[in-house]
């Protein structure tokens, strides 16, 4: 359907009657002259006064034709000018009160960051405060909260970074455990329910292991929720002596075990609320030393370049083989990372960012889906109590 004006006058039959009321009143003076009286003026006159105002009339005309586009553009701006402010008026009288529920909304999911992130760093820095069973699985359920571990699990060393590494982990137990077995009063955990019984368990990470949950591990404890943590850490070191792991127990410093869960905790936190002192991307998967971390998205030095997971090989490594090939081509080493720290990270890092075909069933399977959340957390006494 064409937008184009019509040119046929909505009027015509207006139109025709008032012309014919004009051509009738200008020969109203001729008729008068020649049929009534001499007085109305002699024919010549008539005719030049007609003359004249048809002349008058044409160049009116021709003024109004060239002042039209003028008046029509004056016009024209004015009325789109007005429509436009009002457009804008009513837009933002509709939008004032979306806008304003959106600042609001955007408002409070920064400020129910700032306080997770608060209270995440809080049940961190709890564990420095006062070593237990609760201050260590508080912390976990405050950072699988926010998904701020990669499986579920920290891993940690208990010294250097080249020393012995544990693996802390707050889920249902699925296997057989000879450790105390704790007990809690939930909805959906059962003492024989087919979920598994919630258990802290802090695993020895065997020098030869791909990372937490890929074998059985030599040595693991249960930690029982009236157990003091010296008594954990003395039943772990008999453990690994009982797995034949007596040079790992020689350099296991256990303050140095819960400083390292600590800050990798606190910094997990940081780095999935994306908070100023967040140092890395990525949810973390180990914790190599202060100042440096494995995390999903790559191996990372604080303060140093980042060596991206993309940068890691692809391909197929044999079970157990954790330490990189020196036949492929393996990521460069920042510039000031000290050797002695970077082979370490570099094995640490290797079993999980290599791009292996295979990763999805030989690492990815190796996490705990079920681990418990400040949502999920059974740390409730029976009965109420």
């Amino acid at each position: 359907m064409s937008s184009e004006p019509s040119l046929v006058p909505k009027h015509p039959w207006r139109i025709l009657f008032i012309f014919l009321a004009g051509v009738l009143l200008t020969a109203l003076p001729y008729f008068f002259a020649a049929k009534v009286s001499d007085d109305f003026g002699a024919w010549q006159a008539l005719a030049s006064s007609t003359l004249n105002n048809v002349g008058v009339a044409i160049a009116l005309l021709a003024f109004a034709f060239l002042l039209e586009p003028v008046f029509t553009r004056t016009v024209t701006t004015a009325v789109s000018g007005a429509t436009t402010k009002r457009t804008e008026q009513i837009v933002e009288d509709a939008t004032a009160p979306l806008t304003a529920r959106i600042a609001d909304l955007e408002g409070r999911m920064a400020e129910n960051r700032q306080q997770a992130t608060e209270r995440g760093v809080a049940s961190a820095e709890a564990v420095l405060e006062h070593v237990s069973f609760d201050s260590v699985a508080g912390a976990l359920e405050e950072a699988n909260e926010i998904g701020a571990l990669k499986h579920g699990t920290v891993t940690v060393p208990a010294g250097a970074a080249d020393g012995p590494r544990f693996t802390f982990t707050w889920a249902p137990d699925h296997g057989a455990s000879t450790s105390p077995r704790p007990y809690f009063a939930t909805r959906e955990l059962l003492d024989d329910g087919p979920t598994g019984h919630p258990a802290l368990t802090i695993e020895y990470v065997a020098a030869e292991s791909n990372g937490p949950g890929d074998w059985q591990g030599p040595a693991r404890v249960v930690w029982a929720p009236d157990e003091d943590a010296g008594a954990v850490i003395g039943r772990l070191g008999k453990e690994m002596v009982t797995g034949g792991h007596s040079d790992a127990v020689k350099r296991f410093d256990d303050p140095a075990l819960f400083t390292h869960f600590s800050a990798a905790v606190r910094a997990a936190i940081y780095a999935r609320n994306s908070s100023d002192e967040a140092w890395f991307t990525g949810r973390l998967i180990e914790w190599v030393d202060e100042g440096c971390a494995v995390t999903e998205d790559g191996l990372y030095f604080r303060g140093f370049e980042t060596v991206l997971a993309s940068e890691f090989p692809e391909v197929p490594f044999p079970a157990g083989a954790s330490a990189p090939k020196p036949s492929l081509k393996w990521p460069e080493k920042p510039d000031g990372v000290p050797d002695e720290l970077w082979e370490v990270a570099l094995g640490r890092a290797a079993p999980h960012l290599r791009r292996n075909p295979h990763r999805s069933h030989v690492f990815e399977g190796s996490g705990v889906s079920d681990a418990y959340t400040t949502s999920t957390s059974p740390r409730t006494p029976k009965g109420g109590e």
